[in-house]
């Protein structure tokens, strides 16, 4: 499951009665559905969010891959009954960790670059 909407409660919810495994995903922060309206944008709105989130769909998940372990520290203090799995989509600890610098013209390097300098 990718996000929590409709199509995504549904077959969730059919999986779980047919006993399949699923696999969810987290990439939508509620943030990105409140920011752009102020009287919405508030710590306890986005609390509210992320529990109707993890309620309707991703608690439905056998597995839930979190992106990095921030994701994961997130997603542990919402209680979330998912097996929590981080399988990382950027930059690996190694890289950041041992200072590694090379001149190169792939993009991985561009990324890397702009992810150390926090920009």
């Amino acid at each position: 499951m990718e996000d929590p909407f409709p199509v995504c409660w549904s077959a969730a919810k059919i999986a779980k009665q047919m006993r399949k495994p699923n696999t969810g995903t987290f990439h939508l922060y509620p943030e990105n559905l409140t920011a752009s309206v102020p009287i919405l944008d508030h710590g306890s709105t986005n609390s509210a969010f992320m529990r109707l989130f993890r309620d309707t769909t991703f608690n439905y998940c056998s597995y839930f891959q979190c992106p990095t372990t921030k994701v994961e520290q997130r997603l542990k203090k919402y209680n979330f009954k998912s097996k929590l799995i981080v399988i990382s989509n950027g930059i690996s600890d190694y890289y950041l960790q041992n200072n590694q610098r090379t001149i190169s013209t792939d993009p991985f390097t561009i990324l890397s670059i702009c992810q150390r300098l926090k920009i």
